[in-house]
């Protein structure tokens, strides 16, 4: 069986080498380079405690803030009838009902996300993913009580997550502004670039084959094959196809199988960039400040600082005044974080579900796509790639 993936991040890549080390033909083609999509850029986080619907109780009154805070979490610059349908659908999950039942259904991922890493620790991949605690800061009582919430229910579905109370007086990092904290056990992180490039040696090692800059624009799904067709008019024929594009999903879903097989799934686009820290001041694990919405993570020498969600189409240009809403945001509650130094400003897609649940099913008669995981694409990469091979080869 010849198997073409389409997306070389993290989830195409290592659906690729599940599919290879079960005796599959195994080709992948990116639109661009390898895991230059939205693996390359995002916090690097593999937090299976920490995942949550982005959609959760009460998250209309971010909608709102979008509109009237420029330094918002929350962006949503153009409003097109595709955004309004999605946006819709999106608040409809608002509930805690709804919140909590996303939780449980996607609690059979986020239990092997861990395990599904060492797997690939186990085919060869060298770049390490780092077991680690994180540190959660905050300004208000409020804020830690309702985190505290969000880790019982994830616990519940036994997924490995401990919390604690902590002084952050105690931690450099954080600002005289922090003042309550908490210690989140059981969690790691990765440098996502990195770690992917290595994935994608260790598949090509296997004999995955792997095109870059090949974007697919049309195709058609027949009795036997399926033929994909590139911007350059080569036909690409096919046993099966497997769409792992991230938030480029949907529109080649849409050039192969027609508008009906689209998921429907929005693109939350995230920021983030480098900033150096000075001595003393780098944290060695992985900072959360659930009220700003802004996470740093240990990256290099210095710190990568992420977050907004921003819904705008995958291929917009970057929006500097994300950026800047960052740095004003994050800024009063860090020390020892050169955000002026800042490098490698980034923005990226992230393909959010409505209902907060990763996507994965069959298309067609011999077409699949998995995506939809939102700002968990990192966490759930390496089980997306195990259970989209399992579904491929009918297990």
């Amino acid at each position: 069986m010849r198997i073409t993936i389409i997306g070389a991040g993290i989830v195409g890549l290592s659906t690729a080498l599940h599919l290879r080390t079960r005796g599959a033909e195994v080709r992948v083609l990116d639109a661009g380079a390898v895991g230059r999509g939205a693996s390359w850029g995002n916090a690097g986080w593999v937090s299976p405690g920490l995942v949550v619907p982005l959609a959760e109780p009460g998250a209309w009154k971010h909608g709102i803030s979008a509109f009237t805070d420029k330094n918002a979490p929350l962006s949503i610059p153009r409003i097109t009838p595709s955004t309004v349908a999605f946006l819709a659908k999106f608040a409809s999950h608002m509930t805690q009902k709804r919140f909590d039942a996303a939780i449980a259904d996607t609690a059979p991922w986020t239990r092997r996300a861990l395990a599904a890493y060492d797997v690939l620790a186990e085919l060869g991949v060298r770049e390490p993913v780092v077991r680690a605690d994180y540190h959660l800061g905050a300004d208000s009582e409020d804020v830690v009580r309702a985190f505290e919430h969000e880790v019982e229910v994830t616990g519940a579905t036994g997924v490995d997550i401990g919390s604690r109370r902590i002084d952050p007086a105690g931690l450099p990092y954080f600002s005289e502004r922090v003042t309550h904290g908490l210690v989140l056990s059981g969690q790691a992180f990765m440098d996502p670039g990195a770690y992917t490039a290595d994935l994608a040696r260790v598949a090509r090692e296997a004999g995955v084959e792997i095109y870059e800059n090949v974007r697919i624009i049309a195709g058609h799904e027949g009795s036997r094959k399926v033929g994909l067709v590139d911007t350059t008019g080569e036909v690409w024929s096919t046993d099966s196809v497997v769409v792992a594009a991230g938030a480029w999903s949907d529109a080649v879903l849409e050039a192969v199988w027609g508008r009906k097989s689209r998921t429907g799934q929005g693109s939350g686009r995230g920021y983030s960039f480098t900033a150096p820290v000075a001595e003393g001041h780098r944290p060695e694990g992985p900072v959360y400040l659930p009220a700003q919405r802004v996470v740093l993570t240990p990256y290099q020498d210095g710190v990568r600082v992420a977050g907004t969600m921003e819904f705008l189409p995958p291929d917009a240009p970057m929006v500097p005044d994300r950026i800047e809403g960052i740095v004003r945001t994050l800024e009063p509650y860090v020390e020892g974080v050169d955000l002026a130094g800042r490098t490698d400003e980034w923005v990226g897609p992230r393909p959010v579900s409505t209902d907060g649940r990763p996507i994965l099913r069959r298309v067609g008669l011999r077409g699949y796509v998995c995506t939809g995981m939102g700002m968990w694409g990192i966490v759930l990469g390496a089980v997306a790639g195990e259970r989209t091979a399992d579904l491929v080869l009918g297990n």
